[in-house]
């Protein structure tokens, strides 16, 4: 297990997903595309065989120039998720930093 990304190990030990899914997404090389990766897939609950097509299908994609697609309301969606999850909120130092982005957030959405 020690062999896994830092990200993907503290996933796996709070139970959030199983290790088979952890081994293959821990397969992913650049962190930022392995976290959002593995968020969503923690927040639809994906298969393995699901995780498994999906990174062979961003592998394609990424071998195609400008393919790459930013679907931000999935990736909202998911950090959403993980943060309700999160043992964030109880430390004083995120959640200060939480209700920053919380704050820009809401500032971004005023008409």
């Amino acid at each position: 297990m020690s062999n896994l990304p830092e990200d993907i190990l503290d996933a796996l030990l709070d139970g959030s997903i199983e290790y088979t899914k952890a081994k293959a997404i821990a397969q992913i090389p650049k962190l930022n595309k392995r976290v959002d990766f593995l968020e969503q897939a923690i927040a639809q609950n994906w298969s393995l065989s699901e995780i498994r097509q999906r990174i062979s299908e961003k592998k394609a994609a990424a071998s195609t120039p400008n393919t790459e697609s930013n679907n931000y309301k999935e990736r909202f969606t998911a950090a959403t998720t993980k943060l309700r999850k999160s043992r964030i909120w109880s430390d004083p130092k995120k959640r200060k930093l939480l209700e920053k982005l919380l704050a820009q957030l809401e500032t971004l959405t005023v008409e």
